[in-house]
């Protein structure tokens, strides 16, 4: 190339101002695309969303619903079985006053003559079944009714049963145990 062509190449490039319009202009179309796609990306997300509310909003209810019923039916069975331990615990005391009030009954009665013909009935019950000798268990407290309990059974040893709590007395004929306590 010559030299003439070469400038006349080169005046015809352009100037540093010209590129500053050029540059205004490139970043006012940038900023204008970018308005464009915020703007459209907004109207999208917002479809989205009422899309998605819409077809959900029956599911949100019906889940909270879900959820409160599975907390009440646990709160329930929680307040049913401490009713239940209540009521245990109140049984168990009503058992123990009526077994207590039973066992006072008992050892009053035991202080009684009554108690002597207890005894003997107890062992008249089994006369016929004791041949020869066998043992008759009472408690400590009971010995003192030896005597009438041998004028019933004369072949009959008596000893002391620390087994026995409330009284009455077992009858040992042989191998077998007849068992006629209070307790």
């Amino acid at each position: 190339m010559s030299k003439v062509n070469a400038k006349k190449a080169l005046g015809e490039l352009p100037t540093p101002e010209k590129y500053s319009d050029f540059e205004s202009s490139v970043l006012e179309a940038a900023v204008h695309q970018a308005k464009l796609i915020v703007q459209k990306a907004t109207k999208e997300s917002d479809e989205k969303l009422r899309v998605l509310l819409a077809a959900k909003s029956g599911d949100i209810v019906a889940a909270y619903r879900t959820e409160k019923d599975a907390a009440l039916r646990r709160k329930t069975a929680g307040a049913r079985q401490e009713n239940r331990k209540k009521l245990l615990i109140y049984r168990k005391q009503l058992v123990n006053g009526l077994f207590a009030e039973a066992t006072e009954e008992l050892e009053l009665f035991t202080e009684t003559p009554a108690y002597a013909d207890f005894l003997v009935k107890s062992l008249q019950k089994h006369l016929e079944k004791a041949h020869g000798v066998c043992n008759v268990l009472v408690r400590k407290a009971d010995l003192v009714y030896a005597d009438r309990l041998k004028s019933v059974l004369p072949t009959c040893d008596i000893e002391v049963d620390p087994t026995i709590g409330l009284g009455g007395l077992k009858l040992a004929i042989g191998r077998v145990l007849y068992d006629e306590t209070l307790d």
